[in-house]
């Protein structure tokens, strides 16, 4: 299966499309996401993704911010997101305005050619 990493620091993307083409199944792997909030890294912010869908009473939770982790998530997409969103929250509950350029969110797409 081939791997690749993708690096977005916009809150709306789009994914490459020799991932969204491809017939077999594919998986969205996140490994880390730095976030500055007015100018200060924070221990407190989580970040959330339109393709979890798995976690509806958490908002679609991926993990929390600034944080080291030594297993990574990974989701099977079993829709298409062409156009992915993602969102940030303190403490997993309030909402907060996140500038576009003030993240770093780093994801392992990985998908079968067949």
């Amino acid at each position: 299966m081939p791997k690749r990493y993708f690096n977005v620091n916009t809150k709306e993307f789009s994914l490459p499309l020799e991932y969204t083409q491809a017939k077999g199944k594919k998986y969205i792997h996140f490994i880390h996401c730095r976030l500055e909030y007015q100018n200060q890294l924070v221990g407190n912010a989580s970040i959330h993704a339109n393709w979890v869908t798995s976690i509806p009473t958490l908002d679609s939770f991926i993990s929390w911010c600034n944080i080291d982790i030594a297993k990574r998530f990974k989701w099977e997409i079993k829709h298409d997101p062409y156009q992915c969103t993602v969102w940030f929250k303190e403490n997993a509950i309030n909402n907060i305005t996140v500038p576009d350029g003030s993240f770093v969110l780093q994801l392992m797409l990985e998908w079968n050619t067949q």
